[in-house]
C-alpha cells in the first residue's frame, strides 16, 4: 500500500472522479467532471470562501475548489460507520457491506494520495452526515452536496445538519433518473412529451428507486 519511503501507492487507491494528478498523470474514475466543474459548483464564486465538501469522495471537488481560491474542509463516511442500505431481508448483506467498506477505505487512499500530489491544505474530517462534528469542522461560508443525496437515507436531515453551519449558501448538485423516451407515432409522441411537460411541473424532485431484484438501491 506505501512504498518504503511511506508515500501511497498509486495501485492501493481508488478514485470516484477522474483527475489529473501532479506525477501521477491521469486517473480515471467512475465519472469525469474536468470539463463542466464550473458549471457542477452552480458558478458560485469560492474565491476567499470556507467551504464543506460533503461526501468528498476521492477529493477531486474538494480540490478544484482549493485552486479557485477557497479554503476547504473535506467530509467523508467514517471506517466505523456504514454506507446506507435498504435492509432487504431484514439486514444488510454481510458480504456487500465489507466489501462497500473495503471501497471506501481504497476511496480514501486515493484522496490522502491525491492531497499530497497537489499539495493540498484541505483537512478531511469523517464522520456520519446525520451528526456532523460541527466543533471539528467549524462554521463555514458554503456547504457543498455534490450528488451526495441520492445516496443517503434522510437527505432533508443531511441538509439540515449542514446548513446549520453554512452562513451563505448550500450547493446542491444531484441527478434524477431519467424519463423514458416516447414511442410511436408522431401524434401519439407528441401527446406524450407534452403529458410528460405538464407531469414534471408537479413531480417529486425525490425519487426512491431500490431493485429488489438485485437488492440494491443503485441508480442503475
Amino acid at each position: 500500500m506505501q512504498d518504503s519511503s511511506g508515500s501511497l501507492q498509486l495501485e492501493s487507491c481508488e478514485f470516484y472522479h477522474s483527475m489529473d494528478l501532479p506525477g501521477h498523470g491521469e486517473v480515471e474514475g467512475q465519472w469525469d467532471l474536468r470539463r463542466g466543474v464550473v458549471d457542477y459548483l452552480g458558478n458560485v464564486d469560492l474565491a476567499g470562501k470556507r467551504v464543506l465538501d460533503v461526501g468528498t469522495s476521492s477529493g477531486f471537488l474538494c480540490f478544484q475548489m482549493e485552486r479557485m481560491g477557497a479554503s476547504v474542509v473535506a467530509f467523508d463516511l467514517s471506517p466505523e460507520q456504514d454506507w446506507d442500505f435498504i435492509p432487504y431481508g431484514g439486514a444488510a448483506n454481510p458480504d456487500r457491506r465489507a466489501a462497500m467498506k473495503a471501497h471506501i477505505e481504497r476511496i480514501r487512499r486515493g484522496w490522502e494520495l491525491a492531497h499530497a500530489s497537489f499539495g493540498s491544505r484541505a483537512r478531511l474530517v469523517r464522520g456520519s452526515v446525520y451528526d456532523l462534528p460541527v466543533d471539528e469542522i467549524g462554521e463555514v461560508d458554503v456547504a457543498l452536496f455534490g450528488s451526495i443525496l441520492l445516496h443517503l437515507r434522510d437527505p432533508f436531515l443531511a441538509l439540515q445538519r449542514a446548513g446549520r453551519i453554512a452562513t451563505e449558501s448550500v450547493i446542491v448538485t444531484d441527478v434524477m433518473p431519467p424519463a423514458q423516451r416516447p414511442t410511436g407515432g408522431l401524434v401519439l409522441r407528441l401527446l406524450m412529451r407534452f403529458c410528460h411537460r405538464i407531469t414534471v411541473r408537479n413531480a417529486p424532485t425525490m425519487t426512491f428507486i431500490p431493485d429488489p431484484p438485485r437488492a440494491t438501491n443503485d441508480l442503475t
